[in-house]
């Protein structure tokens, strides 16, 4: 026992040491970026003082020469629109590095509330195997007193009851001892509530009776109605594609509307298993059981008439049931989305109305990429929630036909030829009807200046490629509601 008590320490010390230096390494990354991200600001603020100089100074000469000529009008009106656009982009910054600095706290408290858990734990089996030695020698000492009493029993006892009435002494064993000889070397004492802690009560009880709890965490999903996502260069091209969204299996028995009280419930019981597979990577069954809680949930918001929810929680339970078949889908991007998710439907439940919002499937999307095979997956990925996809691969030829029609979304690639996706997005912006349309950003160089530089030409979102075709659509998805809802 101490050997095996020595081995497990040991590993658990590892990894404890392993994730806490890579919360390290996560923290000294965001404080750079928020470093990077404040010197970006002071540079703005500079730019800004200096235009003020300049508007100043040019409006002093504009009052002693007597005469404002259009010309100088004209450049006052533009450093002063340029004036609001730097404070505008000021603004922007300082979001992100507020988004930033809350990532970096949040990373701070996992790192903390993950050492703490394994010092629980290390102690814990510290006390059992104190207990077990100890138990150990008490049953020691107690087969010693049986042996002195079977000695001095045959030494009572005449010679023939001892050969013809055998008297049977059976050794009595310590309780702890038969319990832990019944269910295996500290088994079930390292973790036995983890999961058990979540109280999910009578809702719960209700996801388990019908397969799709706790009890089935450890099993393989099935095939799902959606496929898995597809590579990034499907073959063929299409200028617009859209097909009816696939509605996701229904769940027997679970007929009843969805309550406030049971979204609450199914709600805390995500963010129970986001929470704990953020503790503990390795542990795969936790990404299934948020699975079988999306994809239950997505089937009582259609039940209940929440049409919105649920072709939002069926794309969710997409991303999940694709993020535990191939766990290697397991990045900062996707877990950010995961978490963003959850605390979305948790925003979205508390509105009003719901049943009247507009099914995001009516919405139409227009792409813009140099890369053929980019536009078809994200063409794909938005035609899985049947939503309808337009997409160009020429800068050009995407600003004509944004001028002329209206979308619900827009996805830019940011490297462009002729003009990259961050002036393209500032012209889009001038347009009146993309005025405050969710624009997305796509790049495969997911820096610190390249999302600074988003924001501040107008995107709502920035994704790294290559990207998940779920994650794309659960993030579309996302940002048509918040749109439609005017949420921020």
């Amino acid at each position: 026992m101490r050997v095996q008590f020595q081995a497990f320490r040991d590993e658990q010390a590892q990894t404890s040491t392993a994730a806490l230096a890579e919360a390290h390494e996560k923290l000294a990354t965001l404080e750079t970026q928020a470093r990077e991200a404040r010197h970006e600001a002071g540079n703005l603020r500079q730019r800004i003082e200096a235009m003020t100089e300049q508007l100043a100074a040019l409006q002093l000469v504009a009052e002693q020469a007597g005469t404002k000529s259009s010309n100088a009008q004209q450049e006052i009106d533009a450093i002063a629109r340029e004036r609001d656009a730097a404070l505008t982009s000021l603004t922007s910054a300082q979001k992100q590095i507020d988004h930033i600095i809350r990532d970096r706290d949040q990373m701070r408290k996992l790192s903390t509330d993950n050492a703490i858990e394994l010092e629980t734990q290390l102690n814990a089996l510290q006390a059992q195997v104190t207990a077990l030695e100890a138990a150990r020698k008490d049953t020691a000492a107690q087969q010693g007193e049986l042996a002195d009493l079977r000695q001095r029993l045959e030494k009572a006892t005449p010679r023939g009851h001892r050969r013809g009435h055998a008297i049977a002494i059976r050794p009595t064993r310590d309780p702890r001892i038969e319990r832990q000889s019944r269910r295996g070397p500290l088994a079930g004492e390292v973790c036995p509530g983890r999961h058990a802690r979540h109280q999910g009560g009578q809702d719960e009880i209700r996801f388990r009776r019908h397969g799709v709890g706790r009890g089935t965490r450890r099993q393989r999903l099935p095939n799902s109605s959606s496929p898995s996502p597809a590579p990034c260069t499907p073959p063929g091209r299409s200028r617009s594609r859209s097909r009816p969204a696939r509605r996701s299996p229904p769940v027997a028995g679970l007929t009843d509307p969805l309550t406030e009280k049971e979204s609450r419930s199914v709600l805390g019981a995500m963010r129970h298993c986001f929470q704990s597979f953020t503790k503990t990577p390795t542990d795969l069954s936790l990404l299934n059981e948020l699975h079988c809680h999306v994809e239950s949930f997505a089937e009582r918001a259609r039940v209940s008439g929440l049409v919105a929810i649920h072709r939002l929680c069926t794309s969710f339970s997409g991303l999940t049931r694709g993020l535990y078949e191939i766990p290697e889908q397991v990045n900062p991007s996707t877990l950010r989305t995961v978490h963003q998710t959850i605390e979305f439907l948790a925003a979205l439940m508390k509105e009003k109305n719901l049943a009247h919002v507009k099914d995001p499937a009516t919405a139409l999307i227009y792409a813009v990429d140099d890369d053929l095979g980019n536009c078809e997956s994200i063409a794909l990925a938005m035609e899985e929630s049947g939503m309808r996809t337009t997409y160009a691969l020429d800068p050009a030829v995407a600003l004509g036909e944004l001028a002329g029609s209206r979308y619900d979304l827009i996805f830019l690639d940011v490297n462009l030829p002729g003009m990259d996706g961050f002036e393209l997005c500032k012209q889009t912006r001038a347009l009146a009807i993309h005025e405050k349309t969710p624009i997305v950003f796509l790049t495969g160089l997911a820096t610190l200046e390249n999302r600074v530089q988003s924001s501040l030409s107008g995107g709502n979102d920035f994704i790294a490629k290559p990207f998940n075709l779920y994650e794309l659509s659960v993030k579309a998805i996302t940002l048509l509601l918040k749109a439609q809802l005017q949420l921020a």
